[in-house]
């Protein structure tokens, strides 16, 4: 009992008196089929404003339903969208009911209420009262009434929280990640009604509703929760005021007011999620964060905890419906000015290049059409990877929480260790992108002591450092040095970062996590930023021989946007264009022949056969050795 009082504290969650309240009530409330016949009505019903689809399936296979209401459904006009989704968690029966209210409402007074009229004119709504289809059968259907999760087994239990297997922020802060945030409210523990699950985007559920988001263009939405009478806006993972704070702040404290409680006086209160409690992988920081910063386009969503408690007596419901009816107006009608005036970063452009012999132009497609004060290119050079082995100098890595260690190693005599307290996140991030060559592969060797699923690494990958794909999860306890490798086949001819993450909750301390001979990890001998270019191309001239590596980036008024990928330009070691062609015919250079064995070369410029710096002879081959303007041909064998 003290448990379940102190979980309500955190997030509107299940008493003792909420369980009676409950069962007492659960046949007022319509079933799931039920549910789905209603809005089956709608849009049999008013077919011209209405229609009926599904974003998938959940993981017990059945269908999770939405109505898009508009005066044309299905057809992008580029009107304003406004999204409405309810039950992510199984016990929140009032947030299937708001949102159904709404599609009710809308399409019934379609024609006699002006403004109703304008919003279905002028707006596409996506509604969808019942996200977590699973969850509320077994919850509302099957009588199990405080089941929050949705259904699917993992680690020995059942059931993972949806409202925490979002991404994250996709701000490129490791703390916005998913799982990242070392919280009673997020957790890495199967058994717990907050378990975040094995990886972000790993349920059936949230993987269906990203698909179906990264379709539409949303500006703002609302997610329906039970209780508390309150509406919050991101951030929910930091303390921080999200880069939109003053208009979030605006809005919010608007819906807020607006909203008249269900005693009848007063009104719902206004904050920052994270004034609450603090989680990551929440619905709102990722629809803020990832159209923002991956899609560079403004959404403003919000997260209302319905009345004062997760299922009141029916008798309360259309007074609570009514009330948060007025936020849909409200929205409709300011949203696009809202939009209008937010400030939008510049996300990465898409980066190419045209090259004939030594002159090469990079150029670059902006995706969205933001405003641009100027470009800047980046160009690198002089790359080398290599298997790093973590000594006192590491270049190469962005660290947080690790460090280098001579408690263990593979190999030498250093590691990097996350030696961790409790409540903490430690992470360790590859400074610049490596281009994916054909059959590269990602490998380390890893020692670790962790308290199963309490104390949770991760090894990820990402192409832009906001959003991370999970390659790895490791807990528990390997008494021995352990290899992992990846194959990148899926990244051929991508940049990408790495990165490795400790997330640990407030328990046990266990030894930590080791890694050492991480393979690849690239650095470049020279990084140079060009001054500001007014176009979206630059043109090279009589380059030198080598490899260059570019990225652009787009500046405005919101400071440097985000990089592009890299693009990789070879310029053979002959510089002329007979030279070139004195390649193919060797024979025009004098010819060395000799052994394979170390040598000094007394910096001279050394080059491959195909014409690419290299920076010494490490195996048999022909190579061009450059000296005093003079070039010779070596023959190396065994």
């Amino acid at each position: 009992m003290i448990i379940l009082f102190l979980l309500a504290l955190y997030d509107g969650e299940i008493t003792p008196e909420n369980l009676i309240e409950l069962e007492r009530n659960r046949m007022q409330y319509p079933t799931l089929a039920e549910l789905h016949d209603s809005m089956l009505s709608i849009a049999v019903n008013y077919p011209q404003i209405a229609k009926l689809d599904s974003i998938g399936e959940s993981y017990e296979g059945r269908q999770i339903l939405y109505l898009e209401i508009s005066d044309q459904p299905g057809t992008d006009e580029g009107e304003a969208g406004l999204f409405f989704i309810g039950l992510h968690h199984g016990a929140e029966w009032t947030s299937v009911i708001v949102p159904l209210f709404f599609a009710d409402s809308l399409v019934s007074a379609y024609g006699q209420d002006s403004m109703i009229t304008w919003i279905v004119d002028n707006c596409r709504i996506w509604i969808m009262p019942c996200f977590n289809v699973d969850g509320y059968h077994f919850s509302h259907d099957l009588g199990n009434t405080s089941w929050r999760k949705n259904r699917r087994p993992y680690g020995g239990s059942i059931g993972i929280d949806i409202n925490r297997n979002y991404s994250g922020g996709c701000s490129g802060s490791a703390n916005d990640t998913w799982g990242g945030q070392p919280h009673p409210n997020t957790s890495h523990q199967p058994s717990n009604m907050f378990f975040c699950g094995p990886a972000a985007f790993s349920e059936y559920e949230n993987q269906a509703l990203f698909t179906f988001l990264d379709n539409q263009y949303i500006n703002t939405g609302i997610s329906y929760h039970c209780y508390g009478e309150s509406v919050s806006r991101p951030w929910h993972w930091s303390m921080n005021p999200s880069p939109d704070s003053t208009l979030l702040t605006m809005l919010c404290d608007t819906i807020a007011y607006m909203i008249t409680c269900q005693s009848g006086s007063g009104h719902y209160t206004s904050f920052q999620q994270s004034s609450w409690y603090q989680i990551c992988g929440a619905w709102a920081d990722f629809m803020y964060g990832y159209n923002r910063y991956v899609r560079g386009k403004p959404c403003y969503p919000f997260t209302i905890e319905l009345g004062t408690s997760v299922a009141p007596d029916t008798i309360y419901l259309p007074q609570i419906c009514r009330e948060n009816f007025k936020a849909l107006p409200y929205l409709a009608q300011c949203i696009d000015s809202v939009v209008s005036v937010t400030p939008r970063i510049v996300i990465a452009p898409e980066i190419g290049y045209q090259q004939s012999g030594n002159d090469y132009t990079v150029y670059w497609i902006p995706q969205t059409d933001v405003s641009v004060n100027f470009w800047r290119l980046w160009e690198m050079t002089g790359m080398n990877v290599v298997t790093d082995t973590f000594g006192t100098s590491n270049m190469r890595w962005n660290f947080s929480g690790f460090s280098p260690s001579t408690q263990q190693a593979h190999s030498g005599s250093y590691s990097i260790l996350a030696d961790y307290i409790d409540g903490y996140l430690a992470h360790a991030t590859t400074k610049y992108p490596h281009l994916v060559e054909p059959g590269d592969t990602a490998s380390f060797w890893t020692y670790y002591d962790l308290e199963p699923n309490g104390d949770v690494a991760f090894f990820e990958i990402s192409t832009d450092g906001l959003v991370w794909q999970q390659l790895s999860r490791l807990t528990g306890y390997q008494p021995f040095w352990h290899n992992i490798s990846h194959p990148l086949d899926e990244y051929e001819g991508k940049s990408i970062y790495f990165r490795f993450r400790l997330s640990t909750d407030g328990d046990n301390r266990y030894a930590g996590i080791y890694i050492d001979d991480f393979c690849p990890t690239v650095g470049y001998g020279s990084v140079n930023l060009s001054p500001p270019i007014p176009d979206t191309f630059q043109q090279f001239t009589n380059m030198p021989y080598g490899t260059y590596f570019y990225r652009a980036q787009g500046y405005n008024d919101q400071g440097p946007g985000i990089q592009s990928q890299l693009t990789r330009i070879d310029v053979p070691v002959a510089i002329a264009e007979e030279k070139a062609n004195a390649i193919v015919n060797q024979s025009i250079y004098p010819t060395i022949s000799r052994r394979f064995q170390p040598v000094d070369m007394n910096g001279a410029q050394i080059y491959n056969i195909l014409g690419q710096k290299i920076n010494n002879i490490t195996k048999p081959g022909v190579y061009f050795i450059e000296r005093n303007q003079k070039i010779t041909k070596i023959v190396v064998i065994d």
